[in-house]
């Protein structure tokens, strides 16, 4: 076999071009507050979890908080909450300014006797207290606001007594003062995210799960306590450039809206709604069309064009319009009144039409397929990127328009990600409950006690797309070798931002390589799984942009090679799920080729048993 020579460092920090920092707060208004509240969540015996304290108030004036945030205190409270003493939670909230935006919360839960208690209200009737210090911002910084919240949390329970708030009104404006927007940067979204210690749990399942984001699917995280929980799938977002940064500003929910389409003198059953953005300034003065989706898209109402003959008993959809005057349109009201009762009034998301056969076009309802008369060019004006993307695209548009994730989900969210509205979710979760259905979940990540991950693939059509290849494996063998070899150092080589930086230029390579359409540097990458991804919202909208520094990402897999006994090894080891089976196995293929010279169909038949 070819041997393939692995780099000790195949992506370098000076590999990487210095770009001009990009400020994470260019997404918002200059001027506004990075934190929006701080909040005392507690445990009543008859009312359950309620938020007790809040700085500044989030509350009404009849003491309710915002319909938007009723699950706030669920979120800060974890289930099972009671069999641990502390922990700490990430959270995702929908802001209150826009209901597509997300606002991002970290929860701190203590436990403590109610005996230590100092001032016991009468409220407290059980003999343990349960309460969370909670903050909510504009920017995710889970990672450089724990320590901080730790402290403080720690802080308010030594002093024994609940109603002393003052401290908590004091860390409001310190953090005030500490996260300025003009001082933030892209750096701090990723500060004290712990990824060596993903790399550590998976190995190399960790790039399948890397790989896995990228094609937007149903995803839960079924792992305890919270703290484990949250860290793991926000490191695991961290691995994507900018997306953690910059990305996940509607991940929080999606609500598709109705379309309000208004014409002087018309009624409603004379409008058809399509795309016509080239023909905008002709359009104006006739239809106006108020699209209330997130991203703003502009979309112009026009009139179907009859010439006097009765409408074909499937009409398409046409992108040309009538010279008709509106008056002869009224007379012809009756003949489209049935295919009006079709459009229900909703938009679905025009990226959703994207791909489909003819036969599935006919079938649609005509208010979609109105949607998609549209010529080359409106097709990609559509596909826009609402996010603050850089010169190579990042952050990928994953989690939009339906695709949701969230580090943490109670029980009472189980409805949201079961909507027709969510067509995508990176969740984790605590209750079994989340899991129960395993028909409408694709895959099932857990971690035992020992801290090994688990990626179980519930949904057979997955397994294909998410087999690692040769390549694949030696990549993920390096970066596991390279994580293991500098656990006990400080060094940048094995650290969180060399990963990140390898998952970085891993993913550039993809990204060049399906831009290249180069065929066999592509079975390098799983071509299902290409054509998954191809499939996929956040790659639709890639690949219709422009990026100027695309072209200096090489294409082709950084690992490629022939196939040598060494990555028999590692199929073995990854088939088996680093089991100490799994290990076991690659030590007896290897001391076996150590005794004696054997013909190689002999190992290749050992292989093929073993893997049986």
């Amino acid at each position: 076999f070819e041997s393939v020579e692995r780099p000790r460092c195949w992506w370098t920090e000076s590999s990487n071009s210095k770009e001009n920092p990009i400020r994470l707060f260019s997404i918002l208004h200059m001027g506004h507050p990075v934190i929006l509240h701080v909040a005392v969540i507690g445990f009543h015996h008859k009312k359950g979890c309620q938020v007790e304290f809040s700085y500044p108030s989030m509350s009404d004036a009849n003491g309710e908080i915002p319909i938007a945030w009723q699950n706030l205190p669920s979120l800060a409270l974890p289930d099972g909450a009671h069999n641990v003493d502390q922990d700490v939670i990430y959270f995702l909230l929908p802001s209150l300014e826009n209901p597509n935006r997300a606002v991002f919360g970290i929860s701190c839960y203590r436990q403590m006797s109610a005996e230590d208690l100092l001032n016991r209200s009468t409220d407290v009737t059980r003999s343990s207290v349960q309460k969370s210090v909670c903050v909510l911002t504009r920017l995710p910084l889970f990672g450089i606001l724990t320590a901080k919240l730790q402290l403080i949390t720690q802080a308010y329970f030594n002093e024994r007594d609940f109603a002393k708030v003052d401290v908590l009104s004091q860390m409001y404006n310190n953090l005030c003062e500490m996260f300025m927007p003009e001082a933030i940067d892209e750096q701090a979204a990723a500060m004290d995210i712990p990824v060596r210690s993903l790399v550590t749990s998976f190995k190399h399942r960790l790039l399948a799960l890397f790989k896995l984001v990228l094609l937007e699917r149903k995803v839960v995280f079924y792992i305890f306590p919270v703290h484990r929980l949250s860290e793991i799938i926000i490191a695991l977002i961290s691995l994507f450039p900018r997306l953690l940064e910059e990305g996940l500003f509607q991940a929080a929910a999606y609500s598709k809206l109705p379309i309000t389409a208004h014409i002087d003198g018309v009624s409603e059953s004379e409008i058809d709604l399509e795309l016509e953005s080239d023909r905008k300034e002709d359009h104006l003065e006739e239809a106006k069309v108020c699209i209330k989706e997130e991203n703003k898209t502009l979309v112009q109402g026009s009139l179907k064009e009859f010439d006097g003959h009765p409408p074909d008993p499937a009409p398409q959809p046409s992108s040309s319009r009538s010279a008709e005057s509106i008056g002869s349109r009224r007379e012809r009201s009756d003949e489209v009144k049935s295919k009006q009762k079709m459009e229900a009034g909703r938009m679905s998301d025009v990226e959703e039409c994207i791909g489909e056969t003819d036969t599935e076009r006919r079938n649609r309802p005509s208010a979609e397929m109105a949607f998609e008369a549209v010529d080359e060019k409106t097709s990609s004006r559509k596909l826009t990127c609402t996010l603050n993307t850089d010169s190579y695209g990042f952050p990928l548009s994953i989690f939009t328009k339906g695709s949701l994730f969230h580090p943490y989900l109670s029980i009472s969210y189980l409805d949201m990600i079961r909507s027709d509205s969510t067509r995508a979710y990176c969740i984790g979760a605590t209750n079994a409950l989340f899991i129960q259905r395993r028909d409408s979940i694709d895959v099932i990540v857990t971690m035992n006690d020992e801290g090994e991950g688990d990626v179980d693939i519930v949904n057979p059509e997955l397994r294909r797309a998410l087999s690692l290849t040769a390549a694949d494996l030696r990549f993920a063998d390096f970066i596991t070798k390279g994580v293991d070899a500098n656990a006990q150092s400080a060094n940048w080589e094995g650290g969180d931002e060399w990963v990140r930086l390898q998952m970085r230029a891993y993913l550039l390579s993809l990204m060049a390589t399906v831009r290249a359409d180069l065929r066999e540097p592509l079975s390098d990458f799983n071509e299902v799984f290409v054509d998954e991804w191809k499939l996929t919202n956040n790659y639709r909208i890639w690949s219709s942009g422009h990026y100027p520094d695309l072209p200096s990402a090489v294409p082709g897999h950084p690992f490629a090679g022939g196939l040598g006994v060494s990555d028999v090894l590692l199929r073995v080891e990854h088939s088996m799920g680093g089991s100490e089976g799994g290990r076991r196995v690659v030590s007896a293929v290897t001391s076996t080729g150590s005794e004696e010279p054997q013909p190689l169909h002999r190992k290749w038949s050992l292989l093929y048993y073993m893997l049986e």
